[in-house]
């Protein structure tokens, strides 16, 4: 029997349910704890399945935050990272500018995201990456921040000292638990992308770290599911490798040297974590709606038309600071 569209609609619309279809679904990291993901992964965004940082590293930071001072009268906190997060940050300015708790004085927030920005362009501190997929000819991203931002408004480089990174790796094809997955190449992506970062920007001291918000509603190949999902191990795993570096002097062969004591990356700390299971609440009540009636969207929509990017108001979902 044939049913009309209009009749699937009409029905969504009494019932309360859902007309967007999810493509995948997991338990968020935070959320997983000790619990397994694929059977292999530990969740939890710090060791042990803990949503803590842990003390050594804390204190690590601690100490490091404080030596955050304005340098010829300003401290410059930089975003970057692909169009996702120019979005996000973009967001976050604008709350920045509106709120009248935040010091409009000393503090400049920048967004140096850019759309097509992906992650290992991220990766060269000086010259175009040309050994990153389809990086040939592209203009090197620090040049592009140092001449079309910082310059602009009459900062240099060596004011950059808070650093907030969010990218992904374009159009990946293998997921986890190959050994070959693309969350271990966006990990060792973000492992350069903190060294490069220390050498263009000689006084910066922290990195915060986003991964992706949830691409179940994706409709193109750009960096869907269950990639998305997969970044956050990525962040956790690159995180945690600094942390055992500095416990141990062990170097991780993917993430790379990280070692803060001597200048070669800034200190590593999750700014916030974006993924839920579409509307499958997380424990803190944190979803993404697709236009989804009832509760709890009651037609919200957080993505835009690919499914990929975020909406207007999904993006303020995505600022690290909200």
């Amino acid at each position: 029997m044939k049913v009309s569209l209009m009749y699937i609609m009409a029905a969504g619309l009494l019932l309360g349910t859902s007309l967007c279809g999810q493509s995948f679904t997991a338990t968020d990291i935070p959320d997983l704890g000790t619990a397994l993901y694929l059977g292999q992964f530990e969740g939890g965004l710090y060791e042990n399945g803990s949503n803590t940082v842990p003390l050594d590293h804390n204190q690590a930071g601690l100490q490091l935050a404080s030596q955050v001072q304005p340098i010829n009268g300003k401290i410059v906190f930089l975003g970057i990272g692909m169009s996702n997060a120019n979005q996000a940050f973009g967001a976050l300015v604008q709350q920045a500018a509106s709120n009248p708790k935040v010091n409009h004085q000393t503090p400049v927030i920048l967004n140096g995201a850019a759309g097509g920005q992906v992650a290992c362009f991220w990766t060269v501190a000086f010259g175009t990456p040309s050994s990153c997929p389809g990086g040939s000819g592209v203009t090197n991203e620090y040049d592009r921040v140092k001449t079309q931002l910082l310059a602009r408004r009459h900062l240099t480089e060596d004011q950059v000292e808070v650093l907030w990174a969010y990218d992904a790796d374009r159009l990946p094809t293998v997921s986890l638990p190959s050994s070959d997955a693309d969350a271990y190449t966006l990990e060792g992506y973000f492992g350069g992308i903190g060294r490069a970062a220390r050498t263009r920007y000689r006084n910066l001291k922290l990195m915060f770290l986003t991964s992706r918000e949830y691409a179940g509603y994706a409709t193109t190949n750009l960096n869907p599911e269950p990639y998305a999902y997969e970044s956050g191990f990525s962040m956790k795993w690159l995180i945690q490798a600094q942390i055992h570096q500095i416990r141990t002097g062990e170097v991780d062969p993917i993430a790379g040297d990280l070692d803060y004591r001597k200048g070669v990356a800034p200190w590593l700390v999750w700014a916030g974590y974006t993924w839920a299971d579409g509307t499958r609440a997380r424990s803190d009540g944190f979803v993404w709606c697709d236009g989804q009636f009832g509760t709890p969207c009651f037609g919200d929509v957080d993505v835009g038309s690919d499914g990929t990017h975020p909406s207007q108001e999904g993006a303020q979902h995505l600022a690290p600071c909200r």
